[in-house]
């Protein structure tokens, strides 16, 4: 099995939930340049319980396929944002949709908050059975600003 480390996020978590547990200092990570530093760089990588090559079995071609119903979250604050998600799921599971597209915008310098939540709710006790994997969008339906969610076949 292959070990990955943890992100800073993953990191952070760990820490409140071992408490008054302590562990080794690590190295900090310089930025690059002035402007940008290592936090507010835009993620790249969705967390790895959601991610499309965990999903066994899945080809390209169903990836692919236009979205049976798309949900926009521009301009919406976390806490509306995370009932529609909620109901989205729920309702496109129920109408057995296979293929969903979450439009959540990038956010100012690609760090946007809707952006980083999204995924986590997806990850949730609460959506996790109903899910097999998510992914960016394709350029034309928004890139990295939009997640297309692959939902599992309710039996």
């Amino acid at each position: 099995m292959k070990h990955r480390d943890l992100t800073p996020e993953e990191r952070e978590l760990w820490l409140e939930t071992a408490g008054g547990v302590k562990s080794k200092p690590t190295a900090k990570v310089k930025p690059k340049s002035p402007e940008i530093s290592v936090a507010s760089a835009p993620k790249k990588s969705l967390p790895p319980a959601l991610a499309l090559g965990d999903a066994k079995g899945l080809d390209k071609r169903r990836a692919s396929l236009k979205a049976d119903a798309t949900l926009d979250l521009h301009d919406m604050t976390q806490d509306k944002a995370h009932a529609l998600v909620v109901t989205f799921i729920k309702r496109a599971v129920s109408h057995d949709y296979r293929t969903l597209l979450i439009i959540t915008g990038k956010g100012r310098q690609g760090g946007g908050v809707l952006r980083t939540n999204v995924p986590k709710w997806l990850d949730t006790p609460q959506l996790r059975p109903f899910i097999l994997a998510i992914t960016y969008a394709s350029p034309k339906e928004g890139g990295e600003g939009a997640l297309r969610v692959l939902l599992k076949r309710q039996r």
